[in-house]
């Protein structure tokens, strides 16, 4: 790596002098590479925001992995940790270098799942293989595709005919299971409500 850096082919041109009688030959060397040196990744974590909004088929560039080896040496493979919701594409932009992303097979719901752990794995084709590894921590950004709902659909309250204005009638609760202000819940009654109960 030192002396061919990523050449495939590396030769040496020396002169040896042999002497009594005096000789010069040229010799040429050739260096070739050994498998030691394993994948490496620019980065050991990578975090990506993904909305849940994002449609199968969508693409999540990532940074490849760096190999001084050269030839059958350098990186053959990626592999992504089994999960249900992404895939790996790789494309080959020279002989040594290759353009990776993150493929969605399959719809985010944050709801379900907010955080994806991945591990993104880089192998040489060296014999015996070398590999080197990045952790990818996909977190879903949420849209608001949740709407609030009560424990029950249809609340029956009693009050005294006397009961005097601005007396508590019934505490509400509505949940919203989306985060953020898409979980701000603002309460009101319908068109349909009576002006007098309204009051």
């Amino acid at each position: 790596e030192t002396l061919c850096e990523a050449s495939a082919s590396c030769f040496l041109n020396m002169e040896v002098v042999i002497e009594n009688p005096i000789e010069v030959h040229s010799i040429e060397v050739e260096i070739l590479d050994v498998n030691d040196n394993a994948p490496e990744f620019p980065r050991k974590d990578y975090y990506l925001e993904i909305s849940e909004s994002a449609v199968p088929g969508a693409r999540f560039p990532v940074e490849s992995a760096q190999d001084p080896d050269v030839g059958t040496n350098f990186i053959r493979t990626y592999r992504l940790s089994q999960n249900n919701y992404f895939t790996l594409d790789t494309k080959a932009v020279s002989e040594n270098s290759k353009f990776i992303e993150l493929v969605l097979k399959k719809a985010l719901d944050r709801e379900t799942t907010s955080l994806h752990e991945l591990v993104l794995t880089a192998i040489d084709g060296g014999s015996p293989p070398k590999s080197g590894t990045a952790q990818v921590t996909v977190r879903v950004r949420d849209i608001n595709d949740n709407a609030p709902f009560f424990d029950k659909s249809t609340y029956k309250v009693s009050l005294l005919e006397s009961a005097p204005l601005g007396s508590l009638v019934i505490k509400l609760n509505a949940t919203d299971l989306d985060e953020g202000s898409n979980s701000d819940v603002l309460y009101s009654f319908s068109s349909y409500t009576p002006e007098r109960v309204r009051q």
